[in-house]
């Protein structure tokens, strides 16, 4: 909710010129259920992710073959099998991030198509595909850019994050706002509701 109300109080502040901080808290009554339709859709995705990521570090880590009979050898046991296959689940850790990361590039903006399209969670989520396709690259190094830019802002007891989720926030809004005027044409308008444009 507070995500779909940031967007739209960017989208009311750059395209008509008003400041209502209440906008913030329209999220809630802007196409809210295709918001947690969304938010439900990231998170069965993400748990489905980390179960396949678990289990191929699963059959990295333990042999199955092993009866643990006592703890200290198992655990000793299991200190080996790490040690052993180190580069193996170093290699699974990092492509497991980019999947993750390429995975919400590809859903980057369906927010926006949510709250200000007017559209429903699959709707929102192909057409952010298709958008995103179209400059995935620079949205990844956006995304690795804002990933260092909060955490140097976390790094201040957290306080930082009070001014750098914001800038992150309006950056996001300024991207898709680019994005729409510059491929507007390009895509199916079915999918554009009035506001958007």
């Amino acid at each position: 909710g507070i995500s779909g109300g940031i967007a739209l109080f960017y989208q009311r502040r750059i395209k008509k010129g008003l400041f209502d901080f209440a906008d913030v808290f329209r999220g809630y009554q802007t196409n809210y259920g295709n918001l947690v339709a969304f938010g439900a859709i990231s998170f069965a995705l993400l748990v489905v992710y980390e179960q396949i990521i678990s289990f191929i570090f699963g059959i990295s880590i333990f042999n199955f073959s092993n009866g643990f009979a006592e703890v200290l050898p198992a655990i000793n046991s299991i200190m080996m099998k790490i040690m052993d296959n180190i580069g193996f689940i170093l290699g699974v850790a990092i492509i497991s991030v980019l999947l993750y990361i390429v995975i919400q590039i590809f859903m980057f903006f369906s927010t926006y198509f949510i709250v200000i399209g007017g559209l429903n969670a699959i709707d929102s989520i192909e057409l952010s595909a298709r958008l995103a396709s179209k400059c995935f690259f620079s949205l990844f190094f956006l995304m690795l850019f804002l990933l260092i830019f909060n955490a140097v802002g976390a790094i201040f007891i957290g306080l930082g994050l009070l001014v750098t989720i914001p800038i992150s926030l309006a950056i996001c809004y300024s991207v898709f706002n680019t994005m729409i005027e510059v491929h507007i044409g390009e895509e199916d308008n079915q999918f554009y509701g009035e506001d958007i444009i």
